[in-house]
């Protein structure tokens, strides 16, 4: 019963040990994950007539400070942009400065400060970056994101909010401080990313999570101080998705042709808890880490989990059964 509880926890919230090396890359995607997932690029569309932009600089008041009234000074940035699709955004305490691609995939800057809109020259050029729209991401609760990456990163100094593209494909949102101490990437509810251990049944439960999350049928599954967690997902053609939950960097993925017989099978009957206890019990001390990988290489009617502690090899069945002797 306990098992298939934390199997439901698992399908239910919104890399690599035994995994076979990837062949041929054919894609980077967005994965269409609830609590992450990276917005598709727009494609630009033409700014209204006359534009905004036309009456800049324009005086535009705030009470207070600007991190408190962070989306409604984005939104009127956007609006004289045309709301146009946006590369990139930054917040700070003082100012915000809104970059957007124009249908002849030039960019324009605008910035917020001091209670007036202006046009700004920037050093952004548009190569290609995905694009997002600002209004996706959670700007009014910029205070507590300020806060909360201020705790995380054990400095409040210089913070900037930032959104724009840190891998090929997919759109972020951090906090950075200056100097730079540490950067903290946020979830699109505003939750911090934060990085995951590899022993603990509250760690296992979220990282395997985080790179199951919207299927059931998977290939492998595992994890490890190395490559993080990971799970390899069935797509048509002969696709592997290969997602990616490592460090304190939200889930990304990538795709690969893979001539792997592995049969899939179903990422709830993968039990944390079976984990965590096998792991407890192969460690030679509890602060050693183990590499684990979960497939059907083996060809049982379930799949069997394979844990590499410090080079031993052991294994166990779906409910940590050990299976060493028999499959060793």
């Amino acid at each position: 019963m306990a098992a298939a509880l934390v199997a439901a926890a698992l399908v239910g919230c919104t890399p690599q040990g035994a995994a076979p090396a990837p062949s041929v890359t054919v894609s980077v995607r967005p994965l269409p994950t609830p609590n992450w997932s990276p917005s598709p690029t727009p494609s630009p569309s033409a700014s209204p007539t006359p534009s905004p932009d036309a009456t800049l600089p324009a005086p535009f008041p705030v009470t207070g400070a600007l991190i408190d009234d962070a989306r409604r000074v984005v939104a009127e940035l956007h609006r004289v942009a045309g709301r146009l699709p946006v590369v990139k955004l930054d917040i700070s305490n003082d100012q915000a400065t809104l970059t957007v691609v124009t249908p002849e995939h030039s960019v324009k800057s605008y910035r917020w400060r001091d209670n007036v809109v202006s046009m700004v020259d920037s050093d952004v050029q548009y190569l290609g970056q995905t694009t997002f729209y600002p209004t996706q991401y959670p700007l009014g609760q910029a205070r507590r994101i300020f806060d909360t990456a201020a705790l995380i990163a054990g400095s409040s100094t210089g913070q900037v909010l930032q959104i724009v593209e840190y891998k090929a494909g997919w759109v972020y949102m951090s906090v950075t401080t200056r100097p730079e101490s540490k950067t903290v990437f946020f979830n699109r509810d505003g939750s911090a990313v934060t990085e995951l251990g590899f022993r603990s049944v509250e760690d296992i439960t979220r990282g395997l999570a985080d790179v199951v999350s919207g299927t059931f049928l998977v290939r492998a599954v595992g994890f490890g101080p190395d490559q993080g967690y990971w799970a390899d997902v069935p797509e048509p053609g002969g696709i592997i998705e290969r997602r990616t939950r490592k460090g304190s960097m939200p889930v990304f993925d990538w795709q690969r042709t893979d001539p792997t017989t592995l049969a899939p099978f179903d990422s709830s009957l993968i039990d944390p808890s079976a984990i965590a206890r096998s792991i407890s019990s192969f460690a030679k001390s509890p602060d050693e880490n183990c590499t684990v990988s979960i497939d059907n290489q083996f060809q049982r009617s379930q799949p069997v989990i394979r844990y590499d502690c410090g080079g031993r090899i052991t294994f166990t069945d779906m409910q940590g059964r050990d299976m060493t002797n028999q499959l060793g």
